[in-house]
């Protein structure tokens, strides 16, 4: 089995590309259309949260991972790895893709390298130690948007915080926080990457999405040879990746704002590097999707309650219709 690791800052074209890969039969990648197809693995950001002191927590990793979207898309049963003394989140994670890509009759798989490696150089480390334990010859594919496009890309990006990123100081915050990753991730992590793996293959948003044809036929190469030819680049990508390239209409004083942020902190990407690491301290981590569907079950219980106890019969029976898409 060999994975194909896509590596790329956010808001770069890291799921188009995962997408189109995956179009391929020899490629296995775990895909839903609410994520936009490829699913974030979050591996850095896994391993970091269940591994203290220099032991990891399997057996509490392992019940809280399963009830989430990304397990349950694989189709593995948890019995299977139930037990088992994996060493870290990234010895689990390959078992996981190698079985699912057995199931599906693939030889490669396909994720998307989260860009916290770029400020958790112990956590790559350990990343390329377990590689090394099960593949001969694992694939990175880089993918680069220019620095601005990216930052207002950002800003339009639909989600749970679309919404508190309109307002100005939350605009503001979002705007260095980018740029602070693009720079971290690009200006320092990327080279690293490319020292320890000297075939990485680097491609730009641009030549992909113009499914540039030298590019993409060195990609192939790159890859090797499959049996069935990869379908051309998903055409709705906008969708997901919402700021065209160049746009500067609507944001205005956002697109100058993101400019200078970018020429003040492009040389010194140890500073923006240490900046998105505070953010990601104190601010970026999100609950993990179990504690999100409880509190969603919760709250429909007591709405259920709710219009029970002023019988309102035709909103609940509404409820129910809306629940369950009818």
């Amino acid at each position: 089995m060999n994975p194909i690791f896509v590596v790329g800052s956010a808001r770069n074209g890291t799921t188009s590309l995962s997408n189109y890969l995956a179009t391929s039969s020899e490629i296995y990648g775990v895909a839903h259309w609410l994520h936009y197809g490829q699913l974030e693995s979050n591996l850095c950001g896994f391993n970091l949260k269940y591994s203290k002191d220099g032991s990891f927590d399997c057996q509490t990793f392992l019940a809280e991972f399963i009830e989430g979207d990304y397990f349950l898309l694989t189709g593995q049963h948890p019995k299977k790895y139930s037990g088992r003394p994996f060493r870290n989140v990234y010895d689990f994670y390959f078992q996981l893709m190698d079985d699912a890509a057995k199931e599906n009759r693939a030889s490669y798989w396909v994720t998307k390298i989260d860009s916290l490696f770029s400020i958790h150089p112990a956590q790559f480390s350990l990343l390329v130690q377990e590689l090394s334990f099960r593949y001969e010859r694992p694939k990175f594919i880089a993918i680069q948007r220019e620095p601005v496009p990216t930052l207002l890309s950002y800003l339009n990006m639909e989600g749970a915080r679309s919404n508190t990123r309109k307002k100005w100081l939350p605009k503001i915050a979002a705007t260095v926080l980018e740029a602070c990753r693009y720079s971290s991730f690009y200006d320092l992590w990327l080279p690293k990457l490319r020292e320890v793996f000297p075939n990485t293959f680097f491609m730009s948003f641009t030549q992909f999405i113009q499914n540039d044809q030298v590019i993409m036929a060195k990609l192939v190469a790159c890859l090797g040879q499959f049996d069935n030819a990869f379908s051309a680049a998903e055409i709705n990508y906008s969708r997901n990746t919402s700021a065209p390239d160049g746009k500067k209409a609507k944001h205005g004083f956002f697109f100058f704002l993101a400019k200078f942020l970018l020429l003040l902190i492009r040389p010194f990407p140890l500073l923006a590097a240490f900046f998105f690491h505070l953010y990601y301290r104190f601010y970026g981590r999100s609950p993990q999707v179990y504690h999100r569907v409880s509190d969603l079950q919760n709250n429909q219980k007591r709405l259920i309650e709710h219009l029970q106890q002023r019988n309102a019969y035709v909103l609940l029976d509404q409820y129910y219709k809306l629940r369950d898409g009818k």
